[in-house]
């Protein structure tokens, strides 16, 4: 059984491994230095949202966050930090997610990963959508009690052995999602179409039935005596006045 917990070592000496001053670290992730030193001290259990997003301004590898099996990471300074012509950012499956669990054959159930979190199967779901925060140590130990890689969700590209034919294979899924969406959206436009040509041949009908009613042939209407009646005498021109003056 593989455990999965959060590196706080490495979070405590954050500002040693990567040579900075934690004002700094604030300063360029864009947070307050007063949660960071919380984070520091351990007083506050950092998110996967907030930590996704310094390793991504800090351009480290979120894997040495990640303890497998109690195996602490602490990386050098040369190794800490990627050069920014080779870092790729870190992002979260939320499609992953949905294939990953639900109430489908080979799904892990909700209820299940809402018990690994001590929390409701809705509250488990919005989390892990990242819609609500997720606590780090929350997610991990999910991962563990469920036997599930955080890897599946968390995409880290700069992570040694990193699979880029499952990623690749991952946004393939995405793409069969996305156009079974799309099919139903036309099938969904083609619906309404139909209902549209339907009361439009209606509206036609009842048309053609109120001018059997009075009497007046619509089609030949340009060449009945009204229209001719209706039609100014040869050689007039619209706007000119009439020539009231009588010959003498």
């Amino acid at each position: 059984m593989i455990t999965y917990s959060f590196n706080h070592e490495l979070m405590a000496r954050i500002s040693k491994v990567l040579d900075i001053t934690v004002a700094e670290i604030a300063r360029r992730c864009n947070i307050k230095q007063q949660v960071l030193n919380r984070y520091v001290r351990g007083e506050f259990v950092i998110s996967v949202q907030a930590l996704i997003e310094m390793c991504n301004s800090l351009r480290m590898p979120i894997y040495f966050f990640v303890s497998e099996n109690d195996t602490h990471l602490l990386p050098a300074r040369e190794e800490a930090t990627v050069l920014p012509r080779n870092w790729h950012p870190i992002t979260w499956d939320t499609e992953e997610v949905e294939r990953c669990f639900g109430d489908g054959p080979r799904q892990i159930y909700w209820k299940d990963v809402a018990a690994a979190m001590d929390v409701t199967d809705q509250k488990a779901h919005n989390r892990l959508l990242l819609n609500r925060r997720l606590p780090t140590t929350d997610f991990l130990t999910a991962c563990t009690k469920l036997q599930v890689s955080p890897y599946r969700f968390l995409i880290d590209p700069n992570r040694p052995n990193f699979n880029h034919k499952t990623k690749k294979k991952a946004t393939y899924k995405g793409e069969l999602v996305e156009m079974d969406k799309l099919r139903r959206e036309l099938a969904t436009m083609h619906t309404i179409l139909d209902d549209l040509t339907e009361k439009y041949n209606q509206l036609l009908n009842d048309h053609r039935r109120l001018a059997q009613q009075v009497n007046v042939n619509i089609d030949t209407f340009s060449n009945s005596h009204l229209s001719i009646a209706a039609e100014p005498p040869t050689g007039y021109k619209f706007g000119q006045k009439e020539n009231t003056r009588k010959e003498k």
